[in-house]
C-alpha cells in the first residue's frame, strides 16, 4: 500500500491498475472500494474512482483488517483471469474477490497462477478496456 501512495503522490490520478500474481499481499490494494485513501502521518490521499481493473490470479483478502475494502461492493468494474489448474490460490478464494465487485467478468485461462499471454486473453482485455473507456 506504501508504494502506491508514494506513486499516487508522485505521478497522479491513475485510471487503472493491472495486477498479477507477483505483487504478493498487494492483492487487494489495487481495487479498495474504487479508490484509494490512506490516512497515516501528516499525508491523506483521496484518489478518483478508477476507471477499470484487469486482476490475474487474484483473491480476497480474508483477514479482518481488510474487510473495509470489500463493503460495500466494489463498484469499479473488474476483468479477473483464473487459471483452471492455479495450485497456488484455490478458486473459491478468487471467486470471493469476484463476489466482492458490482461489475465484473470472470476469464478462465487452462493454465496455472500466471498470465496468460494467448492472443486470445490479451483480446478479451482490450475489448473490456475499450467497454469501460467507451462509457465514459
Amino acid at each position: 500500500m506504501a508504494g502506491m501512495i508514494a506513486s499516487l503522490l508522485e505521478h497522479g490520478r491513475f485510471d487503472a491498475f493491472q495486477h498479477s500474481h507477483g505483487k504478493g499481499k498487494g492483492m487487494g490494494m489495487g481495487y479498495p472500494q474504487s479508490y484509494i485513501s490512506h490516512k497515516g502521518g501528516s499525508e491523506t490521499v483521496i484518489h478518483p474512482p478508477l476507471k477499470f481493473v484487469v486482476v490475474y490470479s487474484g483473491f480476497k483478502a480474508m483477514q479482518e483488517c481488510y474487510q473495509a475494502f470489500y463493503e460495500p461492493k466494489i463498484k469499479t468494474p473488474v476483468m479477473h483471469f483464473l487459471g483452471r489448474v492455479d495450485s497456488v490460490v484455490e478458486e473459491n478464494r478468487s471467486l470471493a474477490l469476484v463476489d466482492a465487485c458490482e461489475v465484473e467478468q470472470v476469464v478462465y485461462h487452462p493454465g496455472g497462477h500466471f498470465v496468460p499471454s494467448q492472443r486470445v486473453y490479451l483480446e478479451r482485455v482490450v475489448e473490456f478496456v475499450r467497454s469501460c473507456l467507451e462509457k465514459e
